[in-house]
C-alpha cells in the first residue's frame, strides 16, 4: 500500500512540473511583431530629418499639416479620393443643396439661331423636361444653327441621367427622342467649369465622343462620381469614388474642355435676354455654333 502511494505521489509531481513548464514557456514566449512596411519606414525616416532640420516641429505636425499630408497622399493615388476631417461638412450632402427643384426654361439667342439651356441637377424630373424641351426646339420649321447646354453649375450624383442626356443632344443612339430629329440633331455647345461637379462630369466627358458636340470653359471639379463615405476610428472619413462598370475606363481628375473660356456664375434667366450679352462663355459658344453652321453650309 505505502509502495502504490509513493507511486501515484510521484506521477503526480512529474504532471504538476510537467504542467507548469508548459506554463512558464507560453508566458516566456512573445507575439513575434509584425513587420513595419519599409514605405512606413521611409516616412518616418522622413519626418526625422526634418525635424532635425528644423523644417518640422520636434513636437510634430499640427493638425492642418497631417491632414494637408493625408489628401496629398489620397490624390497622388486618385484624383477624385477625398480626406474628410472629423468636424468637416458633408460633401455628398453640400452639393446636393444645389436648387434641385428649379426647372430653367430655354432661352433664344441670336435672333433664334440659338438655344440656351441650363440645368443645375441631374434629377429624373429636371432631365425629362429638358428632354422634352429640347424635342419641342428642334421640331420647330426653322430649327436653330445650334444649342448651347450649361452644365457651370451642375452638381449631381444622378449617374442613370448621363446615357438620357448624350443620347438626347449627342449625335449617339437616342433612346428619348425620335429618330428623324437625330438625325437633323444641330451642334451643341456644353459649358462647363469648377462647379461642374458628378454626373455632369460623366455627360461631358461622353460628349467628347460625339462629333456634333464642342466643350467650353474651364475644367470641372473632377469628382464625377458619388463617393462612399468611409468613417475611420477618429470620426474623420475618406471618400471613395463609387465607379460604375459603364465608366471605368473614364480618366480621374477634372474634365478639360476643348476650348477655355471665361467661365463667370450662368446668367440669371429671370432678367432680361440682354442680360446673357455680359456672359462672355455663352457669347462665344453661340458665335462659334452659327460660324459652324456657316461653314457646313458652304462646304455643301
Amino acid at each position: 500500500m505505502k509502495t502504490t502511494y509513493t507511486i501515484l505521489l510521484i506521477f503526480a509531481s512529474v504532471m504538476l512540473f510537467a504542467t507548469n513548464a508548459d506554463i512558464t514557456t507560453l508566458q516566456n514566449m512573445e507575439p513575434e511583431a509584425p513587420k513595419l512596411d519599409p514605405f512606413y519606414r521611409k516616412i518616418h525616416d522622413v519626418l526625422e530629418v526634418l525635424k532635425q532640420k528644423k523644417i518640422v516641429r520636434e513636437n510634430g505636425l499640427t493638425e492642418n499639416e497631417k491632414n494637408k499630408i493625408l489628401e496629398a497622399l489620397l490624390k497622388s493615388i486618385r484624383s477624385d479620393l477625398r480626406y474628410n476631417p472629423a468636424d468637416s461638412k458633408d460633401y455628398v450632402s453640400e452639393c446636393a443643396k444645389s436648387s434641385q427643384s428649379q426647372i430653367f426654361q430655354p432661352v433664344s439667342l441670336r435672333n433664334g439661331k440659338i438655344i440656351y439651356f441650363r440645368i443645375d441637377y441631374l434629377s429624373d424630373d429636371a432631365v425629362s423636361k429638358l428632354i422634352i424641351n429640347y424635342g419641342k426646339s428642334l421640331s420647330v420649321s426653322d430649327a436653330p444653327a445650334g444649342v448651347v447646354l450649361d452644365l457651370r453649375n451642375c452638381r449631381s450624383f444622378e449617374i442613370q441621367n448621363a446615357d438620357r442626356i448624350a443620347s438626347a443632344f449627342f449625335n449617339m443612339a437616342a433612346k428619348n427622342i425620335q429618330k428623324d430629329v437625330v438625325k437633323n440633331q444641330p451642334n451643341c455647345a456644353i459649358l462647363i467649369g469648377e462647379s461642374t461637379v458628378g454626373t455632369p462630369e460623366v455627360v461631358t466627358w461622353l460628349a467628347e465622343k460625339s462629333k456634333n458636340v464642342i466643350t467650353i470653359g474651364s475644367p470641372s471639379a473632377g469628382m464625377p462620381f458619388k463617393p462612399e463615405m468611409i468613417k475611420l476610428p477618429d470620426n474623420s472619413s475618406l471618400l471613395v469614388p463609387q465607379i460604375p462598370d459603364a465608366y471605368k475606363d473614364m480618366p480621374d481628375g477634372p474634365v478639360k474642355p476643348i476650348i477655355d473660356a471665361v467661365s463667370p456664375q450662368s446668367a440669371n434667366q429671370s432678367k432680361e435676354q440682354g442680360v446673357f450679352t455680359e456672359d462672355s462663355c455663352v457669347m462665344k459658344a453661340s458665335d462659334l455654333l452659327i460660324s459652324l453652321k456657316t461653314f457646313n453650309k458652304a462646304k455643301r
